[in-house]
């Protein structure tokens, strides 16, 4: 996955070369560089992959961030 950091929240979801490629907003050379890093690299490719599955499991499912929300409000 390649996102643009445009603080709103991408880059928590897509972790910069953990889950994939976050690269400044409006810029094409850095946008062409991640495409051109993830077309290279097929293990890169499916590790950031099974990390991504991971993260939504573990952080990004529903219920879970529901959890979370409860928890702060309990709080």
């Amino acid at each position: 996955m390649i996102t643009a950091e445009i603080g709103t929240g991408t880059s928590f979801v897509n972790l910069d070369q953990v889950t994939g490629v976050v690269v400044p907003p409006e810029d094409g050379k850095a946008l062409a560089a991640a495409m051109q890093q993830l077309d290279a690299d097929d293990e890169l490719v499916a590790a950031m992959g099974r990390a991504a599955r991971e993260r939504y499991e573990t952080v990004l499912r529903a219920e879970t961030m529901v959890a979370a929300y409860l928890d702060i409000y309990r709080s």
